[in-house]
């Protein structure tokens, strides 16, 4: 097969003759040949052909040369006698020419003859066998045989023939239709001349080839490949009779993304050109039939095997002796959307001019005659749409006699537009209407028009006019209730509240708005105010009622009596709350009163026996729902029926008294000491974490009273048994409970008096082992049993160790490694965590030195400090000896302290905080957020860093309160010039939380669990140092 293309001159040469004609005018301007004024117009059929003078302009190609490539057909020849007109009835001239052309039967020429109703009447020629036999062509109509595209042109032309005798008037090429349906005959040539009788003769020719042009001139060559190649439409030329590609230019090749290296020289077929193959049959069915196709939509495939939209034309051409196709494929993809677009606009606009539920109108501009309404105008004015159309708005006076009207329309055809100009409208049934009207100015049917929408608002503005008059009732009886109200939305901001409210509280006029409902309640209500209202608005309650203190603006601090209520919308989902507040502070006092003569003992004002067995009640009920534990203590005190005997019962009494505040001194705030009667006392912890918990307060009550007491003058040495049992471990009946306790205080007297027994030998037995945990602790500093962990903290922008946090364990020499919550507590208690806690210093600091000098890089080293060791008054001049010691820098220890450590003595804690920053330690404030802070004291403090507690971590992302939380305090801690560790990160997800909120630094498993001082070496010696999650 010969892949060569052919010379590209000659393909181009050849044609683009044949293109030319097909092509739009935008391939003349892209070759840059200017369209000469030369020619030929037929409006007949709306076609129009080149003249000569343009040919030439196109390169020197005379007109002959678009049909030499056009396919040739045969000629048939006449029928012989049945080509002889009946010239009989025909007028001389009609019977003289079909003389004439009977007798040149030898040619492709011929006659048909018209009568008056346009039918044939006689015909002769060699070419009238194209068209069909004569018999069965005398007696149709001409149209019969004409296309239906073009059949309104032949009458035109055969009317304007008639019109003007002696005029011939002149078809260009056009294929008629052979009467018994063997399909078009070729193209033929049409001249049409009518004499004074209204007699037709149609004279036809077949069109032959013409004969072939002399050789173009290189510059005509260069001229055609200019027009081939520059053509926008693409151009592919193949060989009939194998399918061989033989050129084609880059029109092609963007079209379609074939090279001319990979199709030049193959067979067409093997492209794989038809995107869909019925469509081909289809196409080339009909170019097989006419010979030609011209301007037909068919989907071509893409070289990367997607399809495109394209007009395609089709015909024969020779090259040099071949019978070729020449294709010609426009890309119409745009010309499609746009096409999709218009429909789908109109559709679009049609369904909205239909549908709208407003009325729309639209008025011709000169007169306001209207050009179309739809059914919701015609509805709305009461008039039907068929009365409505083609006639001026005038004459329908109601509906525009609002005298606003005029103003409307000429601001419309002023300014072009109009919107939401409100006027009155009278349907044709007398009812007022209130609408709204919206214009602009279009055209429609040709004709400068406007488009009006008119909006019907009667029952809006009704509905607003009552809401008004709602609004001004309400808000006379909002501002003059004799009650406080609140108006929150749904996240508990104030956004309104009434004279009274802002009166109770103190503040001013407007104060109130946006203050968030919490700030108006004492701090450690504020969480559960949040938690009821949360309720509130998930639908939980239905109301809220609850009793509440309340903070006035100048600190003063009122009882009140709260009521809650939800305003929510259709879709039930919360619009804003109702908050009405009363003040109930004398009520409450005087109720204060009664309680404490009925629930409080007079002498001691402790707990009396109603009060303390009802919270031993609760204190039950606690238990069980909480699965926590609680300790009933029972004290006795020995000996003091001699005190009365001796000193009087003054003497007793104020004895009771000063035992009653000691008492007092020896328990937290919300643990209860009651007075059952006479020198017994009971005491309620709650919440212990082990029966031990109890032990320790018993010891403290015993070396508490054991300090003397001056009674009258004399001091007296006080001593006391004391029962404990547990709850639930020991019961969960009140009164069994109280039996437990005083059996075990009566052990206590028989054992020797001013000792404390637990109900139960197995506690007894438990809380001889935290003696015994004592007793350890104080030998295993001696013994080297304690050892140091280090946990990684990473900085979360490159995921670099940056320091560590030092952790403490007891590796007991048979108990092994010993948790730090079942030794820390008894340190704490015994006074023994300040030497171990000066260990850890010492050690952490001598640690940090070394991973300095092994990796060169600054590290860190955070250590915990107790609450004692932090109170220790040569706290800071043992951190100073370490850290000299250790030769490390002051800025590579941190010194970690909890916010209550901060805030139980503000001052205190300010002189122990300044000496540290000063020595140039850092700070940090750990498990933030999770005990009592003041923002304002918290600021004074120069703290460095803040550590977000784990148990707000562990739930992020799941639990977004704790996800605003932990971003709040980030910022915070920004804003305040300070860097943020979270602690106890474990997921991908929490980490990635982080980044986004800002954080600095963060630690937990999903970098590394606590390691040893030799792993940690290790790790900060590896390569990699940005972590994934590590075992353990």
């Amino acid at each position: 097969m010969d892949r060569r293309p052919m010379d590209r001159p000659t393909a181009a040469r050849a044609v683009v003759a044949a293109v030319l004609g097909m092509l739009a005018p935008a391939v003349h301007a892209a070759a840059g040949i200017a369209l000469p004024a030369g020619r030929t117009t037929l409006p007949l059929i709306g076609l129009q052909v080149p003249t000569p003078a343009l040919w030439a302009a196109a390169g020197g190609a005379a007109l002959p040369a678009l049909w030499w490539f056009m396919r040739r057909r045969r000629n048939r020849p006449g029928t012989g006698a049945d080509d002889e007109p009946a010239g009989e009835d025909l007028p001389a001239a009609a019977a003289e020419a079909l003389a004439r052309i009977a007798d040149a039967a030898g040619t492709a020429s011929w006659l048909l003859v018209l009568d008056g109703r346009s039918r044939i009447a006689a015909g002769a020629g060699g070419g009238l066998g194209e068209i069909g036999e004569p018999g069965a062509l005398q007696g149709r109509s001409l149209l019969e045989l004409v296309p239906a595209s073009v059949r309104s042109g032949i009458v035109a032309a055969v009317r304007q023939a008639r019109e003007t005798p002696g005029l011939t008037v002149k078809l260009p090429k056009l294929r008629l239709q052979r009467p018994d349906g063997s399909g078009p005959t070729p193209p033929l040539r049409l001249r049409l001349e009518a004499d004074p009788s209204g007699v037709v003769l149609v004279h036809g020719e077949v069109q032959r080839p013409a004969a072939p042009e002399p050789s173009a001139t290189p510059a005509e060559d260069d001229r055609f490949s200019r027009v081939f190649h520059s053509s926008p439409d693409a151009i592919l030329i193949y060989r009939h009779q194998d399918g061989t590609v033989i050129d084609f230019n880059e029109s092609f090749t963007r079209l379609l993304g074939y090279t001319r290296e990979a199709a030049i020289g193959w067979p067409v077929q093997r492209l794989g050109l038809w995107a869909d193959t019925r469509r081909r049959d289809a196409v080339m069915g009909a170019f097989d039939r006419a010979r030609h196709v011209t301007d037909v939509e068919a989907p071509l495939r893409h070289r990367e095997d997607h399809p495109v939209p394209v007009e395609l034309s089709l015909r024969f051409i020779e090259l040099q002796g071949d019978l070729c196709v020449l294709c010609i494929a426009r890309d119409i993809a745009r010309r499609l959307e746009a096409e999709q677009a218009a429909r789908s606009s109109q559709e679009k606009f049609s369904q909205v001019f239909s549908q709208s539920p407003d009325g729309i109108l639209v008025l011709r501009n000169r007169d306001l005659v209207i050009c179309d309404a739809n059914a919701a105008f015609a509805h709305g004015a009461g008039v039907p749409v068929d009365e409505l159309l083609g006639r001026p708005l005038t004459e329908f006076p109601g509906l525009i006699h609002d005298p606003g009207f005029a103003g409307i329309i000429e601001d419309l055809l002023r300014h072009g537009r109009v919107a939401n100009r409100e006027m009155r409208f009278q349907t044709r049934s007398g009812r007022e209407l209130t609408v709204l009207v919206s214009g602009t100015v279009t055209s429609f049917e040709d004709e400068p028009s406007l488009l009006c929408v008119i909006k019907d608002v009667t029952d809006l503005r009704h509905a607003q006019e009552q809401l008004r008059r709602s609004e001004e009732r309400f808000r006379g009886a909002f501002e003059n209730a004799p009650i406080g109200i609140l108006l929150l939305d749904p996240q508990g901001h104030i956004f309104q509240a009434n004279r009274f409210a802002t009166e109770l509280l103190n503040y001013g006029v407007g104060e109130l708005d946006t203050i968030h409902v919490s700030r108006l309640v004492p701090a450690d209500e504020r969480a559960d105010l949040k938690e009821q209202l949360e309720r509130l608005l998930r639908g939980g309650d239905q109301a809220l009622r609850s009793e509440r203190r309340m903070l006035c603006a100048d600190g003063l601090e009122i009882w009140t009596n709260c009521h809650v209520v939800v305003q929510r919308g259709r879709d039930g989902e919360p619009l804003s709350c109702i908050l009405q507040v009363a003040d109930i502070t004398e009520m409450k006092t005087s109720q204060r009163r009664m309680e404490r003569l009925a629930f409080y003992d007079t002498l001691t004002e402790l707990a009396n026996r109603r009060l303390f067995n009802d919270r031993l009640q609760q204190a039950v009920e606690h238990c069980r729902r909480h699965e926590v534990r609680a300790a009933l203590l029972y004290l006795d005190l020995d000996q003091f029926k001699r005190v009365n005997d001796t000193l009087g019962h003054e003497s007793g009494d104020a004895l009771l008294k000063e035992v009653a505040r000691r008492l007092l001194r020896c328990v937290r705030k919300e643990d209860t000491v009651g007075r059952p009667g006479g020198d017994e006392f009971t005491i309620l912890l709650y919440d212990i974490d082990t029966p031990g918990h109890a032990g320790n307060v018993a010891e403290k009550i015993l070396r508490e009273l054991a300090r003397p007491i001056t009674i009258a003058g004399h001091q007296l040495i006080v001593t006391t048994s004391i029962g404990i049992t547990i709850v639930p471990d020991d019961g969960v009946e009140p009164n069994a409970l109280t039996k437990n306790a005083d059996l075990a205080m009566y052990r206590a007297k028989e054992k020797g008096r001013n000792n404390y027994q637990f109900y139960s030998e197995d506690l007894n037995t438990n809380a001889v082992a935290r003696l015994r945990t004592e007793h350890e602790l104080r030998r295993a500093l001696e013994r080297s049993e304690f050892e140091l962990h280090f946990q990684p903290s990473v900085r979360i922008s490159d995921q670099t160790i940056v320091g560590v946090e030092c952790l403490l364990r007891w590796n007991h020499p048979e108990r092994g490694l010993v948790p730090p919550d079942e030794f820390i507590p008894v340190a704490e208690d015994t006074g023994a965590i300040v030497d171990i806690g000066n260990w850890v210093i010492s050690e952490a600091c001598a640690a940090g030195q070394l991973m300095i000098d092994q990796h060169g890089a600054p590290l860190c080293i955070a250590v915990n400090i107790s609450t004692r060791q932090f109170r220790d008054p040569n706290l800071v001049d043992t951190i100073r000896s370490s850290l000299r010691r250790a030769q490390l820098e002051p800025g590579n220890l941190e010194i970690e302290i909890t916010e209550t450590m901060l805030m139980e003595d503000v001052e205190a804690a300010s002189t122990i905080v300044e000496r540290l920053h000063k020595l140039g330690v850092r700070l940090a404030i750990d498990d933030f957020g999770t005990g009592y802070s003041s923002l304002n004291y918290l600021k004074k403090f120069p703290i460095d860093t803040v550590k977000v507690d784990k148990t707000f971590v562990a739930d992020i992302p799941e639990s977004s309160d704790d996800m605003e939380i932990t971003a709040a305090v980030i910022a915070m801690a920004h804003r305040l010039r300070m860097e943020v560790v979270a602690e106890g990160v474990e997921t991908h997800a929490q980490l990635e939380f982080l980044a986004e909120q800002n954080c600095d630094f963060a630690q937990g498993y999903l970098f590394s669990r606590a390691l040893r001082l030799q792993e940690l070496g290790q790790l900060l010696g590896s390569d990699n140092v940005a972590l994934l999650r590590r075992g353990g």
